[in-house]
């Protein structure tokens, strides 16, 4: 089951939902950057065995 949250760009002011998809795999824990899909901008990094999936949160 992913993980998320929510945050707010700091570069464009777009509202993003943050998950972190989990993957299976010994030893593959690395430093992963979560970028907003709008401007590109880096919003998240952390150490995760996973990828991130960045969206879009529309009102």
């Amino acid at each position: 089951m992913p993980l998320f949250s929510e945050t707010t760009c700091k570069k464009c002011h777009t509202r993003l939902r943050i998950s972190e998809n989990e993957m299976s795999i010994t030893g593959g824990k690395e430093k992963e950057s979560a970028r907003c899909p709008k401007c590109n901008n880096i919003v998240d990094e952390a150490m995760t065995n996973g990828f991130w999936e960045v969206t879009q949160i529309y009102d």
